[in-house]
């Protein structure tokens, strides 16, 4: 399923900027988490039922993001706009029930908490973000059953995505067999999670992320564009008679940060740019998609009378 917010189709490109010309968006970088935190409030509303004149909102709404580090940047970015002293965060390597504050988390370094699965919480608001490690997307089954079974609630929002750990642990066969026959791997896997991603798309917004263009590592061609392209065209075939949103408006943005690393290489420490990072884009066009994806979630909700909306 195609939707305006998250269609490349539907944006015009500008170097590292994107604006949509299908729907009317909404600024949520100059307003931050004012505007972010008047989404989940008032989405809150909307799945109680309740009038916006109570103090208690009800539910807490919740967003699932599964998959690699592409998509746990965008979770950073999107946390990182929520940055408040009334937001904790508990690590799957704490004991339960321990909470700590976000400052914490922004102070330690990524490696010491790779691999785990990160809850936030806001203390005030009706907010839980959670994010799931799972590159080759093998978890995702047993995270999403129980919701489908409604043994769980179902999120709000299911973001995910993964490719590069696929090729990455399909070297051999790329190398003796092909291209060809690594992709047909992963579109195997794709095929098998269809059903499951087209359940949850019943009861929530199930979003997948189609694979950015990197510079990939240096001495091998696994990740060319056309080779990437492949991966995303399998993903594609799987998911496309679904409710399932595939998101390829990144796409172009990755190609525009390609085309500026090599013309001018930059890294920083806050890793706004990180050319010297062959697997990642910067933050710079990361924070061009968590607009996106906030335009995509939030903006019906809080615009909801606009004559073309982002949905």
């Amino acid at each position: 399923m195609v939707k305006a917010a998250l269609s490349q189709r539907c944006y015009t490109y500008t170097r590292l900027t994107a604006r949509n010309r299908c729907c009317r968006t909404l600024d949520y970088r100059t307003h931050n988490s004012s505007r972010i935190s008047l989404c989940f409030t008032t989405a809150a509303y909307k799945v109680t039922g309740r009038g916006e004149e109570e103090d208690d909102p009800g539910d807490t709404i919740h967003w699932v993001m599964v998959g690699d580090s592409h998509i746990r940047n965008i979770f950073d970015a999107l946390v990182s706009r929520l940055a408040s002293p009334r937001l904790i965060y508990h690590l799957s390597s704490f004991p339960e029930g321990e909470w700590r504050e976000i400052s914490q988390l922004f102070a330690t370094r990524r490696k010491t908490i790779h691999g785990q699965t990160l809850i936030v919480r806001h203390l005030d608001l009706p907010l839980c973000l959670t994010y799931h490690w799972d590159p080759m997307l093998t978890r995702l089954p047993h995270i999403i059953r129980p919701t489908i079974h409604r043994i769980h609630p179902p999120p709000a929002l299911l973001l995910t995505g993964g490719v590069l750990h696929w090729i990455k642990n399909t070297t051999k066969l790329y190398n003796k067999e092909g291209v060809h026959e690594a992709v047909s791997v992963y579109r195997q896997h794709m095929y098998a999670l269809a059903p499951l991603l087209a359940a949850a798309a019943e009861h929530s917004t199930v979003i997948y992320k189609l694979q950015d263009h990197i510079a990939g590592m240096e001495g091998t061609d696994f990740h060319t564009k056309e080779n990437l392209d492949l991966y995303n065209h399998a993903a594609l075939e799987a998911l496309s008679e679904s409710r399932v949103v595939l998101w390829d408006s990144t796409i172009p943005l990755s190609d525009a940060y390609l085309d500026a690393c090599t013309k001018e290489p930059r890294h920083d420490k806050l890793r706004w740019w990180a050319c010297k990072d062959r697997m990642h884009v910067g933050n710079i066009v990361i924070q061009e998609y968590v607009e996106m994806l906030l335009n995509h979630m939030c903006t019906p909700l809080l615009d909801p009378h606009s004559a073309s909306p982002c949905t």
